[in-house]
């Protein structure tokens, strides 16, 4: 699995009326963005890492 691997996941749904369940183990939950304004919060995380 990647995640176990320490690669960042963030899962979001590009559907108007869809949400995401959340999963044991997410680590980035991004249920209310939008799958750019996700990547955008993933990288911005990654450069304040």
């Amino acid at each position: 699995c990647a995640q176990a691997a320490g690669v960042r996941i963030v899962r979001t749904t590009r559907c108007a009326d869809g949400w995401l369940q959340p999963r044991e183990g997410d680590e980035f939950p991004a249920l209310a963005l939008s799958p750019v304004k996700a990547r955008l919060a993933l990288m911005l995380d990654l450069l304040g890492r």
